[in-house]
């Protein structure tokens, strides 16, 4: 399973990219399952989930307050290690369900835990 969610992070990155996205930190350590993204002048904090069921369908991403918590903890860690100010935060999440040797449904939910 570890194989199969280091395969998603880099299809994640690779889509993100794709977006117009710039990559700060690709392993930040923090993020067990995620990296870090400039979005314009937004700092993204992107987890990444992925299934390779398709009877069950794209991993199921929570935005409860525990999930909120850790998130932000994982942000104000980041962000003490590096010399960013006055940033935008935004926390995204990439789901993947891999339906294919090399394809993907993939659903990128942009600020996930409604924070402006």
């Amino acid at each position: 399973m570890k194989e199969l969610q280091n395969r998603a992070i880099r299809a994640a990155k690779r889509f993100a990219e794709h977006r117009g996205m710039e990559i700060v930190d690709e392993a930040p350590k923090e993020i067990e399952s995620g990296f870090v993204a400039k979005d314009g002048s937004d700092l993204v904090f992107m987890e990444v989930s992925v299934s390779n069921s398709i009877d069950r369908g794209l991993p199921s991403q929570k935005s409860d307050d525990d999930t909120r918590r850790r998130r932000e903890r994982q942000a104000a860690g980041w962000l003490a290690r590096f010399d960013e100010k006055d940033v935008r935060v935004r926390f995204d999440s990439i789901a993947l369900l891999v339906v294919g040797e090399d394809k993907a449904l993939i659903r990128h939910h942009i600020n996930c835990l409604g924070c402006e």
